[in-house]
């Protein structure tokens, strides 16, 4: 008997609940009836009872993502193999929880394409040399507006010469031989 009116008393004072707390990590904002009101600032921020408001919060500090196997042929036709390691944060919170669903995959469609574009445009020297991260930094950053998200830094990983199976496929229908170690025979 005494749950009930237990279970009662928790919801009654979650929908006279007037306030909610912001850590300092975090940025967010303020729903009213389904429409957008106000952005939140870390602290104690009141609210209008019984649900009126909404509030949605998300970390505002620097994160980083991987962008796991990716390949691209360089300008000197190298096909290379890598990762990348993307830094980024918040930078305008309307944007970045009311107009993407997934953050994450947000940081990838600003950054997968950018990078396999200015690697193609790269020599595998000049990748190997590190000449080539602070353009695919300023490209993914372009980018990142759009979502709300500052890419701080891209940073490239296990970059290493890759077997093109394309290439492999071309040989085998001309009827050259490759072995395992690929040299041709």
């Amino acid at each position: 008997m005494f749950e009930r009116l237990f279970e009662f008393l928790g919801q009654f004072i979650g929908l006279a609940q007037c306030w909610t707390i912001v850590d300092p990590y975090e940025g967010g904002v303020v729903l009213r009836m389904g429409k957008l009101h106000r952005d939140l600032k870390p602290g104690l921020n009141l609210l209008i009872p019984l649900k009126v408001e909404r509030v949605i919060t998300e970390h505002t500090v620097p994160r980083t993502s991987r962008i796991h196997a990716m390949s691209t042929d360089t300008k000197d036709g190298v096909t290379i193999g890598f990762e990348a390691v993307v830094t980024w944060k918040i930078n305008d919170i309307r944007k970045s929880l009311l107009e993407v669903s997934q953050l994450k995959d947000a940081i990838a469609d600003c950054c997968m394409g950018v990078i396999g574009t200015e690697l193609s445009e790269s020599t595998y020297e000049e990748i190997k040399q590190g000449k080539t991260v602070e353009a695919l930094g300023t490209a993914c950053r372009k980018n990142g507006w759009k979502w709300g998200i500052e890419i701080i830094r891209v940073q490239l990983t296990g970059v290493a010469r890759a077997r093109n199976i394309r290439l492999l496929q071309d040989q085998y229908s001309m009827g050259l031989t490759v072995d395992t170690h690929g040299s041709d025979a």
